[in-house]
Order: structure tokens, then sequence, then C-alpha cells
């Protein structure tokens, strides 16, 4: 499968939504200026979501370029499987936020980016970036409530900090489950405060698998992290790598410790 990319923008303002359907569609052979209905869907993810109620879902019917995606408000995309070229995802609602079966193919630095509050879930989707382009972030959960599973990110790079999953901010909270997280300069990282949940993941491949900074906690439980040049760095005090007894830490050029050795019950 391609490599893809997710980002999260903050936006500036909410505009006004439609809100006229509670299923909408988007197609390589639609127009703006239609309904975003099956017989007549809409070009791009935009239009589509002015159309689309809240708690409502979007259909991608092929794989295309749909443009810049801003939610904001409660809503379902689902891809059928589509390989979407997009400039960024951005998240900023308060509530449920699904994004699943479909692949994107980043063109900025970003792929999905989260804030506001939302409580989002990426459901098989593949992310990296398209040609010519580079990734920086896969997923940065920087608000509310994320839940990862069945995603696979590539090649993040930005000068050593770049991640596949960048989780950041005080009460911040991520599930990351049966994830595949090759080749960038992180795979998972949690940040100022925030606490990550990584469950049955392949960490490999990277330039660190797993890290906490400034206050943050990320707990292990049945990963693979290997052949990553560092699968644990040293983690300074008041963060935490929770690792229970079931992971295989094994194969890097350095495996690293993490700071808390504990037993499943």
């Amino acid at each position: 499968m391609k490599s893809f990319a997710i980002t999260i923008f903050l936006a500036a303002a909410s505009p006004v939504v439609a809100a006229t359907l509670a299923r909408t569609y988007v197609s390589t052979t639609g127009a703006d200026t239609n309904a975003c209905d099956r017989a007549t869907p809409c070009l791009s993810l935009a239009a589509a979501l002015f159309h689309t109620s809240s708690g409502g879902e979007v259909d991608i019917l092929d794989s295309g370029d749909y443009g810049p995606v801003v939610i904001t408000h409660p809503v379902t995309v689902d891809g059928g499987g589509s390989l979407v070229t997009t400039d960024f995802v951005s998240i900023n609602s308060t509530g449920s936020v699904i994004l699943r079966n479909f692949a994107v193919a980043s063109t900025i630095s970003e792929g999905v980016i989260v804030a506001g509050s939302p409580s989002l879930r990426v459901e098989h989707v593949s992310i990296g970036s398209a040609p010519g382009a580079s990734l920086q972030y896969g997923v940065l959960c920087a608000g509310g409530t994320c839940s990862l599973d069945d995603v696979l990110i590539q090649n993040a790079h930005n000068g050593g900090s770049g991640a596949a999953i960048a989780v950041d901010g005080a009460g911040v909270k991520a599930l990351v489950t049966r994830c595949t997280l090759i080749g960038s300069d992180i795979g998972i990282v949690a940040i100022n405060g925030s606490t990550v949940q990584a469950d049955r993941n392949l960490i490999q491949s990277n330039t660190v698998g797993v890290t906490a900074i400034s206050n943050s906690t990320v707990r292990l439980s049945k990963n693979t992290i290997t052949d990553n040049t560092l699968g644990i760095p040293p983690i300074a005090p008041g963060s935490s790598v929770v690792s229970f007894s079931n992971n295989r830490i094994f194969g890097n050029t350095t495996n690293g410790n993490p700071t808390v050795l504990t037993t499943t019950r």
C-alpha cells in the first residue's frame, strides 16, 4: 500500500453548516454546485461537509484529490478503500469525528491535525506524503481524545522531531491499537502532560520507537518495537514509559529501557 499522512490544523473560525443531508457523497466526476447526494455527488470534501448534518456521513466514491478538509461538526468520512490526496485534514469539533477506510497522501507537511475537544476515531487508514512532499506528522492529537485502530503511517521527518503519532497537551489522551509505524523520526511521542495507551502495534525502523516528554506517559502492552535506532530513549523525570511484561523490545541498535516494568493482572 502507498504511504500516506494525516494532519490536524486549528481552524480560525467555524463555517456555517448547511446541514441538509444525513449522508453526502464526493466523486472525481462530481461538482460542488451539485446537491452532494448519491445521484449528484460533490467534487470536494469541503463542499460535502457543508451539506452534511451533524452526526452524518460523507462517502468517497472513488480515488482522487478532494482538497483540504476542515471538520467543525460531528461527522464520519468513509472512503470505502479509496486513495485520497488532500492538503490536510483539520479537526476542530466538540463532537465525535470518525475517519475510516481510505488512504491519505498529504501534499503538505502534515496529515491529520486535531484541536479543540473532539473525540476522534481513525480506523483502517493509511497516511503518508504525496510525491515530492515531506511529511512531518502523521497524526497530531492536540485536543480531546484520539483513537487509532489499524492505521499505517510511514516516513514522518522533521529534523529528528517528526513523528508518526504525536499526542500533545495536558489531559489529552490517545489509544493506539494495531497500528504500523515505520520509518519516521519517532514512532509515538507523548508531550506536555498527555497520555498514550499503545496496544499490539508494530513500531519499526524509526530513529526513536517510543518516548514521553514533559510530564507525559506512554503505556505499552503487546507491542513489537524493533529495528529502530533507539527503541526507548532515556526518559526525563516526571515522564514515564510503562511497559507490561508482554511487549517485545528487541533488535534495535539500542533497545533502551522503560521507566517502569510491570506485570499484567
